[in-house]
């Protein structure tokens, strides 16, 4: 009888096998902090730059993305939660860390050890950070979240100037660094975002009445700042266009930055088959005619959408081709018809460039009817991921 013997977990290094990924994930720094700087330069006269980097910087590296953003000038950080922000500030000890969205009374002394600015918009949670900032002799930083539309979270718009009053006992405890409000659809709906604006600045106006002046007003996202021609006051918090992502297809910014994500693979598979024959689960591809059928080691446990399934556009050969079938687990087909030569271990691009033919993250999400940032988000979930600079 053989004797099969398996190397044990402890006797695996990393480097033998990181190489055995199925598709790589390769962010350019370089475009990356060229997006930052020209976006901070084209702002500057108006208003500061917030960095947001939550969901790990949409799919980027949340750390590698700020300290582009801090080389470009940028000192303040949106993420979405504590978790995200302490994971941050273990790596960042400078910059402002702002957390954009939940916050529990229990993280307050988590907030006030590491220096965090929470949005805040509840009296339970004013009252426990204050709590907590008498306890360890500190004080905290607060941005007060007005929903102005949204539906969300956020301090109702007409109850936030009282809201605000109120929080002034607080004081020097915590400090009210800022106030704003965020666009439901600010790319769609250009009437709703002017209520948005007229609501949020009212209630700006309206504590100036009251003598309260704060540091920050903020309300613009990337469509707000580039697309709404609304005025966005001296802070803007820019996500997606700093990844070289506009927010949707049909949404037209002019402003020279460069794509940041290239997602690619290598074809495990290729067969010649004749015409009509069922391709993948269901057989809801039939092949129009005789053709060669590749296979890629990609699929919806990946990040690739299933809903690409019959639709979805990859490159292969310098030349754009058709998923055929549905999209699996781990597996995606692609009909590259017969005059085109392609071996197993050819690069195949599911985002980005491959010499003058292309997939962008807009028109994949386009594709997959949905929107960029739910692209990025979920792309290369088991590839390796490749830092350029």
């Amino acid at each position: 009888m053989t004797h099969i013997a398996f190397q044990s977990n402890r006797d695996i290094h990393t480097d033998s096998y990181e190489r055995y990924h199925t598709s790589v994930l390769s962010i350019d720094l370089n475009a990356l902090e060229h997006n930052y700087r020209l976006i901070k330069e084209t702002l500057a006269v108006r208003a500061d730059v917030m960095a947001i980097v939550k969901a790990n910087a949409y799919g980027h590296g949340m750390i590698e993305s700020v300290n582009c953003a801090l080389r470009a000038g940028i000192t303040q950080f949106g993420v979405a939660n504590v978790n995200e922000a302490l994971y941050l500030r273990s790596h960042c000890p400078k910059g402002a860390i702002v957390v954009l969205d939940a916050n529990f009374p229990e993280e307050a002394e988590a907030i006030l050890m590491h220096d965090l600015h929470p949005f805040v918009y509840s009296h339970e949670m004013l009252a426990r950070i204050n709590a907590v900032a008498e306890l360890l002799g500190r004080r905290a930083s607060v941005h007060i979240k007005v929903d102005s539309g949204m539906g969300r979270i956020g301090v109702q718009y007409d109850q936030a100037v009282e809201f605000i009053i109120q929080c002034r006992r607080y004081f020097p405890n915590i400090i009210i660094k800022g106030i704003c409000t965020h666009f439901a659809a600010a790319e769609s709906d250009k009437a709703f975002s002017q209520k948005q604006w007229e609501r949020f600045y009212k209630v700006i106006k309206e504590l100036e009445s009251q003598g309260i002046i704060l540091e920050n007003y903020h309300i613009a996202n990337t469509s707000a700042s580039f697309v709404l021609g609304l005025p966005y006051f001296n802070l803007v918090r820019l996500g997606i266009l700093t990844y070289g992502i506009r927010p949707r297809q049909t949404v037209q910014i002019d402003l020279a930055v460069k794509p940041v994500m290239r997602w690619s693979t290598r074809v495990i598979h290729t067969k010649i088959v004749e015409k009509g024959l069922p391709i993948g689960y269901g057989g809801t591809y039939i092949t129009p005619e005789k053709t060669c059928i590749i296979t890629i080691p990609v699929g919806y446990a990946d990040g690739y959408p299933r809903s690409l399934s019959n639709r979805g556009i990859v490159v292969v050969g310098n030349k754009r081709r058709l998923i055929a079938g549905r999209v699996a687990m781990d597996h995606c087909m692609v009909d590259i018809g017969l005059d085109m030569p392609v071996s197993v271990g050819d690069e195949v691009v599911l985002i980005g460039s491959q010499n003058d033919a292309s997939i962008t993250v807009e028109e994949l999400a386009n594709l997959a009817e949905t929107i960029p940032y739910e692209i990025t988000c979920n792309a290369g979930k088991r590839a390796r991921r490749i830092f350029l600079q």
